[in-house]
């Protein structure tokens, strides 16, 4: 059947699939390569980008707490500070009517009343056990006042003794206001290297998480933010108890897995790209480190994307490079055809024709074949040309 088809084709046909198709197979393979590599590059620059986004809004952090940082180190190098709490040495000494210890709380008021992202700076003394910061409805004359409490009894006052530098803390709430906060805090010294105290300043979780909020990539996203040990800080449109890790999700959340090993990657230090299972679904988790020396941090970003939302713009390439695929297809393939036509297939029927008139019709031995090429066509142009003269004379 194939065969016999065959045979029915002119050489003008028979020259077009052989030819055309062969060029269509070699196409259709090289596009499909191409367009295979293409996807696999699409989906590696889409990460990349929202793998920049991520790392650029990681930076914004830092700036953001090492901006403050140069703010604690200021005022806690005040020398009046210094002097006042070096003698400041009885818990709960009178300071109603001292002019020294209101200026200094004045001086704690307007270092809040400049930046409205923080909400306390303090400084808790060692000798007396006290804590002051600037006056809030809860400590109206900036020193703490509750019953029974003493800094030196505060976990955060050991761990900020132990750390011994300017660091950021890991959030806790806020025994007087019981707000969530987050501290940057460092341990202070008299010239003589005895410890005064521990200072610093306090920002409301709720300022980082706005930072947290925005990150972003094309509107795609759910962002969080760890601390060393691997602990959230703050993930978004999610509510969790202080001191959780990711490991979390895996068992409290519903068709939720993989974020125990993604806990202990961003412990390791370890910030390439994983998958984890969100409520069913495949995301794509791009990390970024949080971190430097001062204030001491090291803090990891973490942005969930939907694997889809890389699948999708992987098959909208795939698309478009099809389509220039089967453009390319149709373009040479018009290219073949009038080539075929003017260089093979019109000399051929011109020949064709003359040998028509020598064989019917008029049997005219006068006219000649034009020829046009030197290739076998037109040597075959030639031959007829000189058998027809031949035949003529």
């Amino acid at each position: 059947m194939a065969i016999a088809f065959l045979k029915n084709l002119n050489i003008h046909q028979k020259l077009y699939l052989y030819v055309g198709g062969a060029i269509l197979m070699g196409l259709t393979i090289l596009g499909a390569i191409a367009v295979s590599r293409n996807a696999e590059v699409t989906r590696q620059k889409t990460a990349a980008e929202a793998q920049r986004a991520v790392e650029s809004r990681a930076q914004d952090i830092q700036r953001f707490f090492a901006e403050r940082a140069r703010v604690v180190e200021t005022f806690l190098l005040n020398p009046t500070l210094h002097e006042y709490f070096s003698r400041y040495s009885s818990y709960r000494a009178p300071v109603l009517g001292d002019a020294e210890y209101i200026a200094i709380i004045d001086y704690f008021d307007a270092i809040v009343a400049t930046d409205p992202t923080i909400k306390a700076v303090f400084y808790a003394d060692d000798d007396s056990e006290d804590y002051f910061a600037n006056r809030i409805p809860e400590i109206p004359e900036g020193r703490v006042a509750e019953e029974g409490y003493m800094v030196r009894s505060r976990p955060w006052w050991h761990e900020a003794v132990g750390e011994d530098r300017l660091y950021l803390a890991s959030p806790t709430v806020d025994a007087v206001t019981g707000e969530v906060l987050v501290a940057l805090q460092t341990t202070v010294y008299q010239d003589n290297g005895v410890l005064l105290g521990v200072g610093g300043m306090d920002v409301l979780l709720t300022t980082v998480g706005e930072m947290v909020d925005q990150v972003r990539y094309e509107g795609e996203g759910l962002a969080f933010l760890v601390d060393g040990r691997g602990e959230i800080v703050f993930i978004n449109a999610v509510d969790v108890p202080l001191e959780t890790t990711l490991g979390v999700f895996d068992t409290e959340r519903a068709q939720s897995s993989g974020f125990a090993e993604l806990n202990e990657k961003i412990v390791n230090g370890d910030h390439s790209r994983t998958v984890v299972t969100w409520d069913g679904d495949d995301q794509v988790v791009l990390l970024a480190p949080v971190k430097s020396e001062s204030p001491h941090l090291n803090w990891t970003l973490g942005l969930m994307v939907p694997e889809s939302f890389f699948n999708a713009a992987v098959r909208r390439s795939t698309l478009s490079n099809w389509l220039a695929v089967l453009f390319t297809i149709v373009f040479v393939g018009g290219i073949v055809l009038f080539v075929n036509r003017l260089i093979v297939t019109r000399p051929i029927r011109r020949l064709l024709e003359r040998f028509e008139d020598v064989t019917g019709g008029e049997a005219d031995l006068r006219r000649r074949v034009e020829v046009t090429s030197a290739d076998e066509v037109g040597q075959l142009g030639e031959r007829f040309n000189t058998f027809v003269s031949g035949i003529q004379n």
